[in-house]
C-alpha cells in the first residue's frame, strides 16, 4: 500500500510530448500512406518530417534510421494457437528482443529532446509518479459486481429481445389487405415474399389418385418411423394430404409468405438429427420466429415508429438516418406521392395523407435537458480541426415529393451520416425527449431498456478485462490502470477504462463502477477536485495580460468572485445571456476558451436543442461570442526591422468582449517562434510550431497552450503532495488522477494530515502559476480547495449511496461502506491539532 521507488516511462509519451500529431494530423498523415492522396495542406509536407503516427515502426523511423521493421510475427501472438507459438519461439522471441532493442535506441534519440523542449524537471517527475497509479479493489465484491451486472444485462437482454420480436409481429400482420402501404414508417420495407417450392410433377402421375394401398403404406411408414404415433388413426383424407409432401422440393426458401424484411431477424434450422454431428454454438441456441432481431438492425427504428421531435425518422441510402418535414413550398399534394424506387425498379408511394394527419395529432414532448457527460462533449475538440462554417441544418428536397429530409445531428459534423438512431450517442435524446416512439408502451419500454443497458453493453469489455491481483489471503486486491501518462498532443493522461468511467447514474446498469475501488481496512482516500483548474489558468494569463492584477478582465472577475448560488459565475452569465442551460454554457464556455469558433457552438446548440433553426442558433453563438471573445480590430504599426521603407504590417487583436485580453495573450503565446507553456515552460510539439505549420492549426495550438498548462498544474500538485507526504510523515501513495481530481491511499490515521497536505498542495501551485506570470499575491478565493473528500471508496460526492440497477441496496447497506466526509479548510484546521 506504501509503494515502493518503481517508476515507469514509455518512449509513446515522450514521442507524444516532443512530436505528437493531432487528430487531424494523423488523418492526413494515415491517408497518405495507404494512397496517393496529395495531403499537403495545412503544411503536411512540412510537419510529416518531424512528426508520425504513433506505432513502433514510424517512430523508430523518425528518431532512428530507415531501416525497414518487420512486425510479422506479432500475428502468432494475436491469431494463432500455443502450439503456433511452440512451433516459432525461436522467431518469436528474437522478434520480442528486436522490440525492446528498437526501443532503447528510440530513447536514447527522444530523450536529450525531450530535455531540451521540456526543461523543468517538475514536468519528468510529475510523469513518472503518473506512471504508478494504483487502484485497490475488494476481490469478493468486484466478482459480485462483474456477476450481477451480467446477470441483469443477460435478464434485459432477453427482455428487450422479447419486446423487439413482438414489434416485429404486430408490424409484419399489416401485410394483410397491404395495411403497410397506409404507414408513414413501414411503407418502404422490402415486403415482397417467397412461395413454396413444388417439383414439376411427371407426365404419366398427373391425373394418378392416391390409393388405399399407398395410404396405407403411408400411413405404415410414419408409425414406423414415430413410435408416439403408433396410437393415432389417422383417417384417408388426412393421409392424401401428408402424401403430397413428395410434391415439395427439398430445398425451401426461409418463412415463405412472410416479407423480406421479417426474414432478416430469422434463420433456419439446419441441424440433423438423423445425422450423427454435434450441433454447434449456432444450432442450440436456435429459435422460432425473428429471434436474431436487435436494436442494431436497420429497419428496427422503422419498426419502433421513432419520432424526432414529433418528425418520423427516415433513412436514405446516400444520407442515411433523418426526419422528414412538410415542403411548405408543396401545395395540393395527391394522398399518396412519389418516395422512391424499390430493388426491383419499381415506384413505390409514399403516404401523404397519413403523414398530415400525424403532425395533426403530434403532441411536441418536453424538453429535458442532461448534459452528464460533459467531457465526451469536449473531447469533440481533440480532433483539432478548424470547423467550416457550414450549414446544420440542410434540407434536402429530392428524398420524398413534397417533404424535406433533415439529417439527424451527427456529433462528427454535419457531413457525416448517422447510422443507427439507436446508438449510444443518442441515448441522452431519448432522456431529454428529442426521439420518442409513437404512443406504443412496449416501443418505449424497448427504449427505455436500452437506455438502461447502454453502459454496460458498451463498457462491460473493458471492465471484464481487468487483472485484478489478489494478496495471499485473498481478501484485498488491485488494479494496476494501463495508463498513458502523455497520450494526446496537449499531454493529457490516456486510459480506455477508468480515465472515461461515467459518474453513477440511477437507471444505468453497472454505472456505479468507480465506487467498487474500495480502500481496505485501515487505510481511506483522499481527494479533491480542482476547482475550475482550466478556466482560471485562463483567466489569469488574462490578467497578467492586462494589467498584472487580479480578477482585472471581466472573465477574471466572474471566476474569482462569481457564485453560482447568486448567478454571478461565468457558466451563469452565458447561461442567462442567450437562455440556455448552466450545463450547456459550460460546455460552451470551455470549448470557446480550448479555441472553437462559433460554427461549434451553433452545431452544439442545435445538437442540445434540435427545436432550435440554424439562423436561430447561430445569432445566439454570434451574440454570445461578442459579449465574450469580443470583436476582431486592425492594428497597424510600423516594422522598421522588415524594410527601409517603413512597410506597414496588419496585426488583428480582440477587443471589447469579457475575453479579449485573455484571447490575445493566448494567440500570442501561439504565433511565437516557439509556444511554450507560462508556467514550467514545456514547449509545444514539433510538429505544430508555427515555423512548420504557418498560420495552419491555430485552434489546436490555442487548446494547446490551456490544457497543457491544465497538465503543468497537474504534474506540480503531484510532485509537491509527493514532498509533502515525505516531510510531514503520512503513510500512503497517490492512487489516481481523473480530469480535473486527485484521489491518494493513505493510512486512516493520516487521513486528515494527507488532507492538509493536500490543501498545501494547492496553494504552494497556484502560488507558482501567480508567480510565475508576474503577480506577488493570491486571491483567498482560490487559495484552497473548496472541499477535500476523504472516502473509503471512489465516488463524486462522498454522499451519494450509487443505488442502480445492479445495486439496489446502495454501497451503505449493500456493501457495507458508509458515507464519507467532506472538508473545507476550516473544518479540517479544527479536526487536527496544528
Amino acid at each position: 500500500m506504501i509503494g515502493d521507488k518503481t517508476r515507469f516511462l514509455d518512449t509513446l509519451s515522450l514521442h507524444m510530448c516532443v512530436s505528437g500529431l493531432t487528430q487531424h494530423q494523423r488523418a492526413l498523415s494515415y491517408s497518405s500512406k495507404i494512397s496517393s492522396i496529395d495531403n499537403t495542406s495545412n503544411g503536411s509536407h512540412m510537419w510529416s518530417g518531424i512528426g508520425s503516427l504513433n506505432n513502433l515502426v514510424d517512430v523508430y523511423h523518425l528518431y532512428c534510421d530507415d531501416k525497414t521493421i518487420s512486425k510479422d510475427p506479432r500475428n502468432i501472438f494475436i491469431k494463432g494457437s500455443i502450439s503456433d507459438v511452440l512451433d516459432n519461439f525461436q522467431e518469436l522471441m528474437n522478434y520480442c528482443a528486436n522490440d525492446v532493442e528498437i526501443t532503447h535506441k528510440i530513447f536514447k534519440s527522444i530523450y536529450p529532446l525531450f530535455v531540451e523542449r521540456f526543461p523543468h524537471p517538475i514536468t519528468f517527475a510529475g510523469m513518472l509518479e503518473m506512471s504508478v497509479m494504483y487502484l485497490p479493489v475488494n476481490p469478493y465484491n468486484w466478482n459480485r459486481y462483474v456477476s450481477e451486472c451480467e446477470a441483469i444485462y443477460n435478464d434485459q437482454e432477453r427482455e428487450l429481445n422479447l419486446s423487439l420480436r413482438e414489434i416485429a409481429n404486430d408490424s409484419c400482420s399489416l401485410a394483410t389487405h397491404r395495411q403497410y402501404t397506409h404507414d408513414v414508417w413501414l411503407w418502404d420495407l422490402d415486403w415482397s415474399t417467397d412461395v413454396i417450392r413444388f417439383k414439376k410433377p411427371k407426365t404419366e402421375s398427373i391425373n394418378k389418385k392416391v390409393t388405399k394401398n399407398s395410404v396405407s403404406e403411408e400411413v405404415s411408414n410414419v408409425s414406423l418411423f414415430d413410435s408416439k404415433l403408433n396410437d393415432i388413426v389417422m383417417s384417408e383424407s388426412v393421409a392424401t394430404i401428408m402424401a403430397t409432401s413428395s410434391l415439395l422440393k427439398k430445398v425451401q426458401p426461409l418463412l415463405p409468405g412472410y416479407p423480406k424484411w421479417y426474414l432478416e431477424f430469422c434463420s433456419k434450422f439446419k441441424y440433423d438429427f438423423s445425422d450423427d454431428s454435434v450441433a454447434t454454438a449456432d444450432d442450440l441456441e436456435w429459435e422460432s420466429g425473428p429471434y436474431r432481431i436487435s436494436s442494431q438492425m436497420r429497419s428496427v427504428p422503422k419498426l419502433m415508429r421513432l419520432l424526432w421531435n414529433g418528425y418520423p425518422l427516415h433513412f436514405d441510402e446516400k444520407y442515411g438516418w433523418g426526419y422528414i418535414t412538410p415542403d411548405p413550398r408543396a401545395q395540393g399534394c395527391a394522398d399518396r406521392v412519389e418516395g422512391g424506387i424499390d430493388d426491383n425498379k419499381n415506384v413505390i408511394y409514399f403516404p401523404m395523407k397519413e403523414f398530415r394527419e400525424l403532425l395533426q395529432r403530434r403532441e411536441m414532448p418536453p424538453k429535458i435537458v442532461n448534459l452528464d457527460d460533459i467531457y465526451e462533449t469536449f473531447a469533440e475538440l481533440e480532433t483539432d480541426i478548424e470547423m467550416k462554417n457550414e450549414n446544420m441544418t440542410k434540407a434536402y428536397e429530392n428524398v420524398i415529393t413534397g417533404c424535406l429530409f433533415y439529417k439527424l445531428p451527427h456529433k462528427g459534423g454535419p457531413d457525416k451520416r448517422v447510422g443507427n438512431p439507436l446508438s449510444k450517442d443518442f441515448l441522452k435524446k431519448v432522456e431529454d425527449g428529442s426521439l420518442t416512439s409513437l404512443d406504443s408502451q412496449i416501443t418505449n419500454s424497448v427504449l427505455n431498456q436500452s437506455k438502461r443497458i447502454s453502459y454496460w453493453k458498451n463498457a462491460s469489455k473493458r471492465i471484464c478485462s481487468q487483472i485484478v491481483l489478489s494478496n495471499d489471503n485473498g481478501n484485498s486486491g488491485a488494479i494496476l490502470p494501463r495508463v498513458i501518462v502523455a497520450g494526446t498532443v496537449t499531454r493529457r493522461a490516456v486510459e480506455p477504462t477508468w480515465l472515461t468511467a461515467s459518474n453513477v447514474v440511477t437507471d444505468r446498469l453497472g454505472s456505479e463502477l468507480k465506487s467498487m475501488i474500495q480502500c481496505p481496512e485501515g487505510y481511506h482516500f483522499v481527494g479533491a477536485d480542482v476547482d475550475s483548474q482550466e478556466l482560471w489558468i485562463a483567466s489569469l494569463i488574462g490578467d497578467s495580460h492586462y494589467s498584472g492584477i487580479h480578477g482585472s478582465t471581466g472573465i477574471g472577475w466572474m471566476t474569482l468572485q462569481g457564485n453560482k448560488a447568486d448567478g454571478t459565475d461565468m457558466h451563469s452569465k452565458t447561461a442567462a445571456s442567450i437562455n440556455i442551460s448552466r450545463d450547456e454554457a459550460k460546455v460552451l464556455n470551455y470549448a470557446r476558451i480550448y479555441g472553437s469558433g462559433q460554427p461549434f457552438a451553433s452545431r452544439f446548440l442545435m445538437q442540445s436543442n434540435p427545436l432550435l433553426d440554424a439562423k436561430e442558433a447561430k445569432e445566439k453563438a454570434k451574440k454570445i461570442f461578442t459579449e465574450t471573445k469580443g470583436r476582431r480590430k486592425k492594428l497597424f504599426k510600423k516594422d522598421f526591422n522588415e524594410s527601409k521603407d517603413n512597410n506597414v504590417n496588419e496585426k488583428r487583436q480582440w477587443f471589447g468582449g469579457t475575453e479579449s485580453h485573455m484571447f490575445n495573450k493566448l494567440e500570442e503565446i501561439a504565433e511565437s517562434p516557439e509556444p511554450r507553456t507560462p508556467v514550467l515552460g514545456c514547449r509545444i510539439s514539433r510538429a505544430l510550431e508555427p515555423q512548420v505549420v504557418k498560420d495552419y492549426y491555430m485552434t489546436s495550438r490555442v487548446n494547446w497552450i490551456v490544457q497543457s498548462s491544465g497538465v503543468d498544474f497537474l504534474h506540480i500538485m503531484l510532485v509537491t503532495m509527493k514532498w509533502l507526504m515525505s516531510e510531514m510523515q503520512i503513510s500512503g501513495r497517490f492512487s489516481i488522477s481523473i480530469h480535473d481530481e486527485l484521489r491518494y491511499l493513505v493510512a486512516s490515521e493520516h487521513r486528515y494530515k494527507a488532507a492538509l497536505a493536500l490543501q498545501l498542495s494547492n496553494l504552494l501551485t497556484r502560488c507558482l502559476f501567480a508567480h510565475k506570470m508576474g503577480f506577488n499575491d493570491l486571491p483567498l478565493s482560490v487559495a484552497f480547495f473548496s472541499s477535500v473528500d476523504i472516502d473509503k471508496c471512489l465516488r463524486k460526492e462522498v454522499n451519494i449511496d450509487s443505488k442502480t440497477l445492479s445495486n439496489p441496496l446502495g454501497l451503505n447497506i449493500g456493501y457495507g461502506i458508509p458515507f464519507g466526509e467532506s472538508l473545507d479548510i476550516i473544518a479540517l484546521m479544527n479536526k487536527i491539532d496544528v
